[in-house]
């Protein structure tokens, strides 16, 4: 009967230890990733587009799905801060939301513009219309 307490007490002991790193795992792996860099979407942009690298992009001319991730892009570099980004994403709506979705296009729309001066200069109530 001892022996049936120890093997349990060490099962028990293991699968804590599993949980435990399936947890932390998931946790770490959920938080910090918000999309890809702007050297990336930009590259799948050139892609899509069919241009060389020497070529400016016409903003008009990308998908929306792109002007989007070009977006999101954008916001983490002005904001790398996992917390302040989710905040600022909550403020415009919340994953999945149309309204943070047309954010990131406008944002991506003026980085493709060539107005980087910041994220408010972005938002499309600080424009005056939607993108």
């Amino acid at each position: 009967m001892k022996n049936y307490f120890s093997r349990f007490k060490a099962s028990i002991t293991i699968l804590t230890i599993i949980l435990l790193l399936i947890s932390t795992n998931v946790i770490l792996n959920a938080s910090g990733d918000h999309g890809r860099s702007i050297k990336d979407v930009l590259k799948e942009i050139r892609k899509e587009l069919n241009l060389d690298e020497k070529t400016r992009i016409d903003p008009n001319k990308v998908p929306d799905q792109l002007l989007e991730e070009l977006g999101e892009a954008v916001m983490s570099e002005q904001y790398p801060n996992e917390r302040t980004h989710e905040r600022m994403d909550n403020m415009m709506g919340g994953e999945g939301s149309e309204s943070l979705k047309s954010a990131h296009r406008s944002i991506g729309y003026n980085y493709l513009s060539g107005n980087r001066r910041g994220f408010w200069g972005g938002m499309p109530m600080m424009r005056g219309g939607r993108l």
